[in-house]
C-alpha cells in the first residue's frame, strides 16, 4: 500500500512539474498535430505570395552591403547593340523584327540572365554591361543566344518584395524563357563577387583580369551535372590562361539550378574592379563557353 502511494506521489508531483514548462503546450507540435509545425516543414512556390520561403532566403548570394534599392533606383534595363535576342520585347536588340537572328550556324542556343541586375564594378558599369558582351561574343561564334532584359527590380516592386528575393524574379523569367523558347544547351546567371580589391584579380603578363568563379548550388538534385559543367568550363578557361578562375565551389543553397540541369552561375569580379578587367576575363570565359558547346 505504502508502494503503491509513493508512486501515485511520485506521478503527481512529476505531472505538476511538467505543468509548469512548456512541455504539455509544445506536444501538439512534437507529435505533428498542429499545422503551423507542418507548414514550417514544408516548402511551398507560389509567385502570388508576398513572403519568402527557406528556399527562396538559401537562394541569396552575397551581395554588397552598400547597394540600398527604392524605387526612384529603380530604371529599365538598357541593352546595347547587337544581334542576341532582346527577351523583353520578343525582338533582336539591333531593332529587326522579332524573328530569331538567322546566325546560328552551330545549332546552339544559349540563355544569359542577371539574377542581381543591380550588381556594379568600379566606375559605374554593371554584371548586365559584362553580360550583354558575353551574350555577344558568343552570338558573333554561331550560337544563339536569348539575353534577360526584363527589369528585376521592377517585378519585385510590383510583388511587393526587394532585393533579397532577387531570385524570385530570375526564377520567374527563366521559366517563362524556357516556356517562350524551348531548351537550352546552357543558360548562364551571371553576378559578380563583394571581396576587397587584392582578391578581385590578377596581373598576368601586362593585363589584370577580374578573378573568376563558377558558384553550385549544392541543395539542387542537379547538383552532379552542374558540378561536372563548371568544371570542364573552368578548365577550359584555365587552359587559356591560369590563375584568373578559381576552381568551383559548392554553397548550401539552390540559385534555381533545380529548374534545369543546363544551369551554370558564374561570378566575374567585385565591385573593386574597373570594367576593363572585367571585359578582359569575360573574353576569356566566352571561348571557354563557346569551345564547351561547340567541340
Amino acid at each position: 500500500m505504502k508502494s503503491s502511494c509513493k508512486i501515485i506521489f511520485k506521478v503527481c508531483l512529476i505531472t505538476y512539474l511538467l505543468c509548469l514548462t512548456p512541455f504539455f503546450s509544445s506536444l501538439p507540435d512534437f507529435l505533428g498535430l498542429d499545422e503551423s509545425f507542418m507548414t514550417s516543414n514544408v516548402y511551398t512556390h507560389d509567385f502570388n505570395e508576398k513572403g519568402v520561403s527557406i528556399k527562396e532566403q538559401l537562394n541569396l548570394m552575397k551581395v554588397n552591403e552598400a547597394i540600398k534599392m527604392s524605387s526612384q533606383d529603380v530604371s529599365p534595363i538598357k541593352i546595347s547593340s547587337g544581334t542576341y535576342v532582346d527577351n523583353s520585347k520578343g525582338t533582336t536588340s539591333d531593332g529587326s523584327n522579332g524573328v530569331v537572328p538567322d546566325v546560328n550556324a552551330t545549332g546552339k542556343k544559349v540563355y544569359i540572365y542577371n539574377t542581381h541586375q543591380q550588381e556594379g564594378y568600379d566606375g559605374g558599369k554593371t554584371v548586365v554591361d559584362a553580360g550583354i558582351e558575353l551574350a555577344n561574343q558568343l552570338q558573333e561564334a554561331g550560337i544563339q543566344v536569348v539575353y534577360e532584359s526584363n527589369d528585376f527590380p521592377a517585378y519585385l516592386k510590383s510583388l511587393g518584395l526587394d532585393y533579397n528575393s532577387s531570385y524570385k524574379a530570375s526564377s520567374f523569367y527563366l521559366n517563362e524563357a524556357l516556356v517562350n523558347y524551348g531548351g537550352f544547351d546552357l543558360i548562364i546567371d551571371f553576378h559578380r563577387d563583394a571581396v576587397p580589391r587584392e582578391s578581385s584579380y590578377v596581373k598576368i603578363g601586362d593585363l589584370n583580369y577580374a578573378r573568376m568563379m563558377f558558384v553550385i548550388g549544392g541543395l539542387s538534385h542537379n547538383v552532379e551535372t552542374i558540378t561536372n559543367t563548371s568544371s570542364q568550363i573552368t578548365g577550359l578557361v584555365n587552359e587559356q590562361l591560369a590563375g584568373v578562375i578559381k576552381e568551383p565551389f559548392t554553397r548550401e543553397a539552390y540559385y534555381n539550378q533545380d529548374v534545369s540541369d543546363k544551369m551554370v552561375l558564374v561570378e566575374v569580379g567585385s565591385d573593386n574592379n574597373p570594367y576593363e578587367e572585367v571585359s578582359n576575363s569575360t573574353k576569356l570565359l566566352g571561348k571557354a563557353v563557346i569551345q564547351y558547346l561547340t567541340r
